[in-house]
């Protein structure tokens, strides 16, 4: 009786193992793709971020704007813990590329109270605390002057207008503010990337970009001075060994199973 239960508990390990190693085929398999991605420019990558959807690919892709964050500064501070001045800011998100404000429909405006004991670095925690696709940021002159420097996430629709009141008037919150003095605060425009796929011309906000091929995420890094061209195409290599092992697997876990 010892023998048979020491024969049967062998079996089971047996039975075991060669599920294990069935699992193992079958997890290369599920969710995953034989299509191999490449490109022939570090302009430009490409990842399968959907593999049921992802299908061949072979585009050819001009970069002539990469997509950046506004980046304003407001200067002339004497020190991170000088006071800023009490009183309120709005900010908001929109579009400054044609000179005026039109703000980002999508995007609601966020306020915040400053108090008359906040200072350079207070304020920059606050801002940074409101989490609103701006990071805020303090960077000494070399003069013994600091500037509070926001910057925005990529894209034109992502830049800032900032709006202060001051209370009481003249506490000195007016310098963050750059409602009517964009073009002298704004050190880099926000823009969106401009690309020509397969000879259309596109825009995106962001270099990571999600919606161009389906399954697919691109990344931009640099303009192009010459043509990109992202390939996919299907790995016949790895799936016929991807599909030997299952088949191995298959087999082995049978002759497993008729042996007991």
């Amino acid at each position: 009786k010892i023998d048979d239960k020491t024969t049967s508990i062998s079996a089971i390990g047996e039975v075991k193992s060669a599920l294990s190693v069935l699992s193992s085929s079958l997890s290369t398999l599920v969710g995953k793709t034989s299509l191999a991605v490449s490109s022939n420019s570090t302009a430009v990558t490409a990842t399968i971020s959907d593999p049921s959807t992802a299908t061949k690919l072979n585009s050819a892709m001009t970069i002539s704007a990469l997509a950046t964050g506004q980046t304003l500064a407001f200067t002339g501070y004497s020190a991170t813990t000088a006071v800023v001045g009490a009183g309120s800011l709005v900010l908001e998100r929109g579009d400054w590329s044609s000179g005026s404000f039109v703000a980002n429909a999508k995007t609601a405006s966020k306020s915040l109270t400053v108090a008359s004991t906040d200072t350079l670095a207070s304020l920059r925690d606050k801002i940074n605390a409101l989490n609103y696709g701006v990071t805020a940021s303090i960077i000494g002159s070399g003069d013994d002057t600091y500037n509070l420097v926001l910057k925005s996430n990529e894209g034109k629709e992502n830049a800032l207008r900032i709006t202060a009141t001051e209370n009481p008037s003249g506490s000195g919150l007016s310098s963050i503010d750059n409602s009517s003095t964009n073009s002298s605060k704004q050190k880099i425009a926000g823009v969106d990337a401009t690309i020509v796929v397969d000879g259309m011309t596109l825009t995106r906000s962001s270099n990571k970009i999600t919606d161009l091929f389906e399954g697919y995420t691109v990344s931009l890094t640099s303009t192009t001075s010459t043509t990109a061209n992202l390939t996919a195409s299907v790995n016949t290599a790895e799936a016929t060994s991807n599909l030997q092992s299952l088949v191995t697997a298959i087999n082995n876990l049978k002759e497993v199973l008729n042996a007991k």
